[in-house]
């Protein structure tokens, strides 16, 4: 057999059954491999060896990795830990539901980590290493008597609720009770109110609520002044792929997008939803709207209010949320979110458009599931993504194994 003279390499390409060559006029080749194992391709199109990585801490079942420049969490059997750089980690809490239940999470620029799985949701004080509450829990429904002759409530049918108050939040309102006044110059005892509650209530026969008791159990009159700011919200449901962005929290539930109250996570409303005929599988924000993806197509929900925004398909299925947001992406910018498509690896530009990095390139198989994140090393951005594969309980997912390739170096693709 004839031998061969390699020039370099162009990069992996796993559609073609068995790599490829490209010949030149001086008889060398350029090869483009089926897969490059812990290897880069530099710019050159030499191969690098990559350096190897030091362990920093043993984790049985470890999951759900997830950092910023100062915080490293992960989660395994059950728990949610946090690293340090000397190796050393801190148990934060336990976390419901199944123990190899992905965890997703959002930070806020306060350093506030919302962290929620499917069946499990919580806060992370990161300065003070304490996983709280999500949310303020809805009172129970008032329980109310008419008193007559100790107050000025004229006669009439009036409402009245709940909500809770923590650290000078108001929470979301809970059931509503009726009580019917029978005569002028009465008051409403409120026979189960907790002293952290704020009782609201309407006007006889109206529909408002309005502040109308806190310290007292007792309701002697009602000052229009303030209206219920928290009228049908309340906290939220586990989400997945959450994120802060136009100013609320968003995420995901089978196949219904959910946002917040403006600024408040913490409140959501019934109706603040976008409903889809089949179950979401990502969920990526732009400057001007967001991705979110299906397993038969990608559609573009463009703008940044709710109620204003338009929807659109602009792409393909994609893999289970195998996403990271990346920086000095060629002719699209930085905070640009890239993902596995079933036909490859794709940008989502801010304006709404799609690009395919990969091209013919790279393809992963239906229903893959994977993370993914952005790095920069050597001064070069890259995009690593690892893939999951059917192994025993315990194995792990490697970074290393022939499913795992980078694809996006500096703005190139491999």
């Amino acid at each position: 057999m004839k031998p061969l003279t390699i020039r370099g390499f162009s990069g992996m390409n796993n559609v073609l059954p068995e790599g490829g060559f490209s010949g030149h006029e001086d008889g060398t080749m350029t090869a483009t491999p089926k897969v490059v194992l812990n290897a880069d391709v530099l710019p050159n199109q030499r191969l690098k060896v990559r350096p190897g990585y030091r362990l920093l801490a043993n984790l049985p079942n470890a999951h759900s990795v997830w950092g910023t420049r100062s915080i490293l969490l992960a989660a395994s059997e059950g728990r949610l830990y946090r690293f340090y750089p000397d190796g050393s980690k801190v148990n934060l809490c336990a976390i419901g539901g199944p123990h190899d239940e992905k965890l997703f999470y959002a930070a806020t620029d306060q350093g506030t980590i919302y962290i929620s799985s499917r069946h499990w949701m919580g806060i992370l004080d990161a300065a003070q290493n304490t996983v709280g509450a999500w949310g303020i829990a809805i009172p129970e429904q008032p329980v109310l008597a008419e008193v007559g002759g100790s107050g000025s409530l004229k006669a009439g049918r009036y409402q009245v609720c709940y909500t809770k108050l923590a650290d000078g939040l108001i929470g979301g309102s809970g059931m509503i009770a009726e009580i019917d006044i029978h005569a002028d110059n009465a008051s409403i005892s409120l026979l189960n109110k907790p002293a952290d509650v704020v009782a609201w209530a309407t006007d006889p026969d109206g529909s408002t609520f309005y502040r109308a008791a806190h310290e007292q159990p007792v309701i002697a009159a009602i000052d229009t002044v303030e209206p219920l700011p928290t009228f049908l919200c309340g906290p939220p449901a586990p989400m997945r792929f959450i994120r802060v962005a136009f100013g609320r929290m968003w995420g995901a539930a089978d196949n219904r997008l959910i946002y917040s109250e403006p600024y408040r996570y913490d409140l959501y409303k019934a109706t603040s939803v976008f409903s889809f005929p089949d179950n979401i599988r990502l969920v990526a924000f732009v400057h001007g709207g967001i991705f979110v993806g299906f397993d038969d197509r990608t559609v573009f929900l463009q703008g940044t209010e709710p109620t204003g925004m338009s929807e659109v398909i602009v792409g393909g299925g994609v893999a289970r949320n195998i996403l990271a947001y990346c920086n000095n992406v060629p002719d699209m910018g930085s905070r640009i979110p890239v993902w596995v498509a079933k036909d490859g690896l794709v940008a989502g530009g801010h304006e709404g458009s799609i690009v395919r990095i990969t091209k013919d390139r790279l393809q992963f198989p239906a229903g893959t599931e994977g993370s993914a994140v952005s790095r920069t090393v050597n001064g070069q951005d890259q995009f690593v993504a690892s893939f999951k594969q059917e192994r025993p309980r315990g194995s792990g997912v490697g970074f290393g194994d022939s499913a795992t390739c980078e694809v996006v170096r500096n703005g190139r693709v491999l």
